[in-house]
């Protein structure tokens, strides 16, 4: 009978074994992701969109993660 991983080695090399899209992840940057491009993608857009309000600023947020899946 398995049990899974029992260390924290075992458990952290298994951590992503079932993900295969990352459209449900809580994360923005995946592993494997660069980091720094969806900064710079998030701060283009902020620039050109300027936006005033809270949900425009969340919309705006929204399109960065989306173009950057």
């Amino acid at each position: 009978m398995q049990t899974g991983p029992r260390t924290a080695e075992g458990k952290a090399a298994s951590f992503m074994n079932a993900m295969s899209h990352g459209l449900t992840s809580n994360k923005i940057v995946l592993p494997g992701e660069d980091a720094a491009q969806f900064q710079h993608l998030r701060r283009d857009l902020l620039r050109e969109h300027r936006p005033k309000t809270p949900t425009e600023k969340l919309l705006v947020e929204e399109m960065a993660v989306s173009l950057a899946s």
